[in-house]
Order: C-alpha cells, then structure tokens, then sequence
C-alpha cells in the first residue's frame, strides 16, 4: 500500500457514518474500538483514520508513506509498478483509491469525464452540544440542510449545504465568519444560536461538492478503480469514504472466491455498479 501523504492523516473535523459503514467496520474488525471512542453517528476524521491504519499494519500490510504511482505497464499476467521513490515492483493487480480528483484516473482510464459540480457547497465544523441536543437533528428551509451529528458526549458534528451557483473564492481565514452568516440567516432559532457557539477551535470547512458517475468498466487489464475515483456521490446520508470502504470490502470478497483476477473484476464492477447508481439515487 502506498499513500502520497507522509503523515498518514486526515484533515476535516468530522464525518458522518451510517449503518452501512458500521457493517463494514465489523466486517473489518474494528467495530469495537470505533465505539468505544465516539458516539456511534460521526467521527473526527483523524480518529478514523487511526483505526483504520492501525488495523492495516495490524493485518500485516506493507505501507510506504510519501508515496505515489508514477507509472505502470502491464500484460496479461502481471502490473509493473513504478513509484515515485524510484522503486517498483511487479503486482497481480493494481487499485488506484485517491478520490474523486483521482491522479490514477488518467492513467487507468484515459479520457474519463472529470468530476462536476453538483450546485451545491459543503460546510463542516464541530461545536460543543447545545443543551439537551444528544442525538443527530436536521432542519431544511429555503435551500439549505443544516444537520447535527453527536461526536462525542460534548460535541456535534454540523453539516450544512447549500444550493447555490458555482463556488466562489473564500479564504481560509474567512471561512467561520461566512458559516455563521450563513447559519445567522436561517428562520429556525435554534439554528441561529449554533452560530455563537462557533470558534477558532471549530476546525470550520467549505468545499463544493462534486458528483462522477463513470460507467462500467472501472479497470483496464489488471489496473482498477474503486471508491469516488469513479463514483463519487453528493447523497445526503452516504459519504463517499463509506462507499469506498464497501467497495473494497466486496473486491476482496470477489478475489478470493474467483478462478482468475479478471473474473473477479467482473463480478466485482457488477455487484458495486448497483449499489453506486442506488448511492447517486439512480436506477
């Protein structure tokens, strides 16, 4: 496994986990330390990204940091891997998993549409817990879906989106005050007091969100795609990252039953096509 970001981290503050993530943290062995450290609907992200690389190297994976896939050619019986550190290797498949603004995308498949933006805009902050709000509320008026998530027994995760046209420019520096005009605007009073309980320590984020919905196949030979690289999904109640964690799931299920890698990889587009269309609210 190689990962391009040397800390292994992951930024945001928050993010939201519904019943189908939990299934696949049991199917992974860490269902239990995801509970005995959050409230069960949402998550630090840096957190999860903890369980989830320790359950990796506690597995035995081989993980190198700082490192990318500069390029790989292959034939019928293998991929040979150049890496950015100048080392390689010769591989039975490779899975490219970097995101809806995957750089494997091009090298996989070649021309594939890019990501779109979907007119809506993500904010994301975690705030202490209003008096007697200890489970997940939501609240819709005039475009905009302003949701609570518990995190903890003394913070919540808020998540906002807005409808509106293209993004435009905010600076880092300006992205609180623009949270708490946005949610001063709201017609629910309850809404409007969550802005003063924003701060400095919020770890407050703006983002568009982009939907991909790339059709089959999501592999060339031996090289494949998994996660939002080629689904990515604006669905309210199913992160991407749970999506991915699924994917790979069923791939690893689909390789260790098949005769060969590329019956695998059938059986495998087959079966997560499904469930990416149902995601995006496609038939």
């Amino acid at each position: 496994m190689v990962e391009i970001d040397p800390a292994w981290g992951s930024g945001g503050a928050a993010i939201n986990i519904g019943s189908e993530a939990r299934q696949s943290f049991q199917a992974l062995g860490i269902l239990d330390r995801y509970l005995a450290h959050t409230a069960g609907t949402a998550v630090p992200r840096p957190l999860l990204a903890r369980i989830l690389a320790d359950a990796a190297i506690a597995a035995g994976a081989d993980v190198r940091l700082g490192t990318t896939v500069k390029a790989f050619r292959q034939d019928p019986e293998g991929v040979d891997v150049e890496f950015s550190d100048a080392r390689g290797a010769r591989y039975d498949l490779l899975v490219g998993a970097d995101g809806v603004h995957s750089k494997m995308r091009e090298m996989v498949l070649r021309g594939a549409p890019r990501p779109a933006f979907s007119g809506q805009v993500h904010w994301c902050a975690v705030l202490p817990q209003p008096a007697g709000q200890q489970r997940t509320a939501a609240w819709r008026e005039a475009g905009v879906d302003v949701e609570l998530h518990p995190v903890s027994d003394n913070l919540m995760l808020l998540s906002v989106r807005e409808m509106r046209p293209p993004l435009d420019p905010v600076a880092p520096r300006q992205v609180l005050a623009r949270l708490r005009e946005l949610l001063d605007g709201f017609p629910t009073r309850s809404v409007r007091d969550l802005a003063a309980r924003l701060g400095n320590d919020s770890q407050p984020s703006r983002h568009a969100l982009e939907h991909l919905d790339l059709p089959l196949p999501w592999h060339v030979g031996r090289a494949l795609l998994i996660g939002d690289a080629v689904h990515g999904t604006t669905a309210r109640f199913t992160p991407d990252a749970c999506l991915g964690m699924d994917d790979a799931i069923i791939l690893a299920q689909e390789l260790g039953r098949a005769a060969s890698v590329a019956d695998a990889l059938a059986c495998y587009g087959e079966r997560r096509w499904k469930a990416s269309r149902k995601a995006a609210g496609r038939n």
